[in-house]
C-alpha cells in the first residue's frame, strides 16, 4: 500500500512498508520484523483502512481495530521517499506492488487515537492534524499546491471510487 525506503533498488534495513499478505494487513520493518493483521480485506469490496505508527503500531480496517504490536527499529534510511503501491524489487512474500484500487490517502502529523478513526469511517468528522490528502479524482495531485511531486510510474489509471475517482493499480506505483 504504501512504503517509506529508497526510491530505487532492493528493500532495505529500515526500510517501512505497510502492504498486503494473504489477503490481509501486514507492516514491515526491513530486518527488524513484522507485524500482521486478522481481518481478510481481499473481498472485492472497498474498506477503510488505518495505520498509525508509535508505539504499539495500530491497524483499523472499516473503524475497529484490527492488529497491534510494537517495533524496535531506527528512523527512515537516509534518502527514503514514500512510495504508493510499491516497496522494492526485492521485498519478501511477493507484497511488492499493490494491486487494486486505492481513494483518498490522508497522511496525519499525529497518532490519531481509535476514536477519531472510527468517526471518520463514519464519516462524521475530519480529524484535525492532516498534512496531505490525495484523492486520487483522475489526478495524483496531493493538494499540497506543488509541494510534493508524485510521480506516476508502470500501470495505473483512475476508475470509480468510494466518492469521485479512485486510483487503480495493476503493478502501477507513484514515487
Amino acid at each position: 500500500i504504501f512504503a517509506k525506503t529508497r526510491a530505487k533498488g532492493e528493500w532495505i534495513k529500515h526500510g517501512k512498508a505497510l502492504f498486503m499478505r494473504g489477503g490481509k494487513l501486514a507492516f514491515d520493518v526491513g530486518w527488524v520484523g513484522c507485524i500482521n493483521g486478522r481481518t481478510r480485506i481481499t473481498d472485492n469490496k472497498w474498506h477503510h483502512v488505518a495505520f498509525t505508527g508509535g508505539n504499539p503500531i495500530r491497524f483499523y480496517v472499516d473503524g475497529k481495530p484490527d492488529a497491534q504490536g510494537t517495533l524496535g527499529g531506527e528512523a527512515d534510511p537516509k534518502g527514503s521517499v514514500l512510495k504508493i503501491g510499491w516497496t522494492s524489487t526485492s521485498f519478501p512474500d511477493g507484497g511488492n506492488r499493490f494491486q487494486g484500487r486505492m481513494d483518498n490517502l490522508r497522511i496525519f502529523g499525529r497518532v490519531l487515537p481509535a476514536g477519531e478513526i472510527k468517526a471518520m469511517y463514519e464519516k462524521k468528522k475530519a480529524p484535525a492534524g492532516q498534512i496531505a490528502h490525495l484523492k486520487f479524482d483522475g489526478t495524483c495531485d496531493d493538494g499540497s499546491g506543488g509541494l510534493n511531486h508524485a510521480v506516476p510510474e508502470g500501470k495505473h489509471s483512475f476508475g470509480a471510487g468510494m466518492s469521485g475517482k479512485a486510483l487503480s493499480l495493476a503493478g502501477g506505483h507513484l514515487v
